[in-house]
């Protein structure tokens, strides 16, 4: 019982803390990617296009390479014309999430929005026969009727340097061309983990490989403990053993401290109890 209320709660050891660590970064990271998934996938089916959209922006999956960089068959040869390194939004690789702020639907704040669009900015827009597109601004306008004119083009040009380029009028309602917004953010990763998660054996791979390592830190950490509890008793059994030779050297040190008494006691003894010699009565 005395044991019990004096047993001290052992400190942590530094693997145990890193182990702690581990796991709870790896548990968060697994929850965030999961609500995350959750929250596009929930909302992309709302959209009729496939995007998520919240507080006014919008989250979509780079489908094609035409804003890739430029890989020509022969390494040797450069077939890249666009120099992205001075523009806030660079390459955007397929699979890349991009976060797109929507054109206000106010027109006022509509044509100040487009005011402050420049050439290199990343737009997304609707394109006749194409779909929904994200290309790169390569010459923006006023247009003579109100509005502007926006000429967009892929970052991925070919070999030739050239690739067809998409013209929005902005103030003109009779065309479907029509301008989504501006990218103003990418994530490679995100878009992967959304593409992977998306599908089934993804989402399996997903799942499990986190559980996996999860289940692989757990045992770490039971080993660990086994093991430091190994060594405490060995240490323990050590201290035992070096108290108990101790106590026995005491012990015998005692001992023959206590022979020597004894013995010195009967030399006494002897002595007083020894006759007188005869000379000595005459």
């Amino acid at each position: 019982m005395a044991n019990t209320e004096n047993e001290v709660k052992k400190p942590k050891t530094i693997l145990q803390k890193i182990l702690d660590v581990a796991l709870t970064v790896i548990v968060v990271i697994v929850v965030i990617i999961a609500i995350f998934v959750l929250f596009v996938t929930i909302t992309s089916k709302k959209s009729p296009d496939g995007a998520a959209d919240i507080f006014g922006y919008q989250m979509r999956t780079i489908l094609t390479g035409s804003m890739e960089k430029c890989k020509h068959e022969d390494p040797s040869e450069e077939c890249d014309h666009v120099d992205v390194s001075k523009y806030e939004i660079g390459h955007l690789p397929v699979d890349t999430m991009i976060f797109i702020e929507l054109v206000p639907e106010d027109e006022n704040e509509a044509n100040e929005w487009y005011k402050n669009l420049k050439e290199g900015d990343v737009l997304t827009f609707q394109y006749t026969g194409m779909g929904v597109v994200t290309h790169r601004i390569i010459e923006i306008e006023p247009n003579s009727t109100g509005g502007y004119e926006i000429d967009l083009m892929g970052d991925n040009r070919g070999d030739d340097g050239t690739a067809g380029v998409q013209t929005i009028i902005t103030n003109n309602n009779d065309s479907a061309n029509r301008v989504i917004g501006k990218v103003v953010g990418q994530s490679v990763f995100l878009g992967k983990a959304v593409t992977i998660i998306r599908k089934p054996v993804g989402a399996i791979f997903v799942i499990l490989v986190p559980c996996l390592l999860i289940v692989i830190v757990e045992v770490v950490k039971i080993i660990v403990v086994l093991t430091e509890d190994k060594r405490a008793k060995k240490k323990a059994q050590k201290e035992e053993r070096k108290a108990l030779e101790e106590k026995t050297e005491t012990a015998r040190e005692d001992i023959e401290e206590l022979k020597k008494q004894i013995e010195q006691t009967k030399l006494a003894l002897n002595s007083t109890n020894a006759p007188k010699d005869k000379s000595d009565d005459e």
